[in-house]
């Protein structure tokens, strides 16, 4: 492995910063090498909305509660009714009385960034558990206060309707289909939910310990932890790195690395939060920590397909031009 200068660090910091300006959004970037310290960041104090990637810490409390005694991997967990949430890849679609293991939930939680399998574990680890742990384990910029349900409850409800996102959901699918499979209409309390886009007032779009967020040093400084064995047991440190490899969303950090570079990574999406946090395996048992948390231009989030998707796109691009400059600093004879 080559030695990283003070001017590789120079030129990591300029290539982060260009990125950033590429992609025209706010980008907060915190990137440390394993094992000698050595560290980027841009914007590393700011909080960010957490999205999905407040499922990290839940995946941690789950397994600090397994090395307590008070959980188990192999026990299992019904799937209820009222459990299902939109947009949860798996669980979401599936039938209540399913039983899946609680080592299934954190899979499906983390590698398809199940919602539904996220409120299971929530419940029954409990949330204010999972906070508790946060502030022991000294993260003062980062606070997890809501479950899934209670982003959405706030994101999707609006003063003058009675009707929030997630119960027009649950009527819906309790009808039948979301969407007819013969006509293509999608369910009507639902569309009229979901049609007045997000609840930008909420307290769910602040940026504020009110919310669930993070900085990007705190997050950066959890896998850290997490990589170096501080936080839990050696075995259920390796189920949480071998989950977090298991992540099949890669169009973020993971993008522009050659294939035979392990990530071990945990996406986010929310209003315009576009995040990605996780671990660069290296050469020699060497690690890379990178968390990137980004704010869109929402006028730009909101125009037509056309122009959104391109743009958006250029976003995740981003993410993944900074890990891979994070990588070519600290590995740079390998490609």
């Amino acid at each position: 492995m080559g030695t990283t200068t003070a001017s590789d660090l120079a030129q990591l910091q300029e290539a982060v910063e260009a990125h950033i300006r590429e992609a025209d959004a706010e980008i907060g970037v915190f990137i440390r090498h394993l094992p000698s310290g050595k560290a980027v960041s841009t914007n590393p104090d700011a909080l960010y909305l957490m999205a999905s990637v407040f499922k990290i810490p839940i995946l941690l409390e789950a397994l600090a509660q397994v090395d307590e005694g008070e959980c188990r991997l192999d026990e299992r967990i019904e799937l209820h009714a009222e459990d299902q949430l939109p947009t949860s890849m798996i669980l979401g679609n599936l039938q209540p009385g399913l039983q899946p293991t609680l080592r299934d939930l954190l899979t499906a939680m983390i590698t398809v960034s199940d919602n539904t399998a996220t409120d299971m574990v929530l419940r029954r680890v409990g949330i204010e558990r999972v906070g508790r742990r946060l502030a022991a384990w000294g993260l003062t910029s980062t606070s997890l206060l809501m479950s899934v349900q209670g982003l959405f409850e706030h994101a999707f409800t609006w003063r003058d309707s009675p009707v929030s996102m997630v119960r027009a959901y649950r009527a819906a699918i309790a009808r039948g289909p979301l969407v007819d499979p013969f006509s293509g209409a999608i369910d009507e309390s639902f569309l009229e939910a979901m049609s007045r886009g997000a609840n930008w007032e909420a307290v769910s779009a602040q940026r504020s310990l009110e919310n669930n967020v993070t900085s990007p040093r705190d997050m950066a400084s959890l896998l850290e932890r997490l990589v170096t064995g501080e936080l839990l047991s050696r075995e259920s440190t390796g189920v949480a790195l071998d989950i977090l490899l298991r992540q099949q969303l890669n169009q973020r950090l993971p993008r522009y690395l050659p294939p035979t570079v392990p990530v071990g990574h945990k996406t986010g999406t929310f209003y315009t939060s576009r995040n990605d946090a996780g671990i660069l395996y290296l050469p020699e048992g060497e690690r890379i920590v990178i968390a990137t948390f980004s704010v869109m231009r929402r006028e730009r989030t909101e125009a037509d397909p056309l122009q959104s998707v391109p743009y958006i796109d250029g976003v995740d691009g981003a993410m993944g031009r900074i890990a891979r400059s994070a990588y070519d600093a600290f590995a740079p004879q390998a490609g």
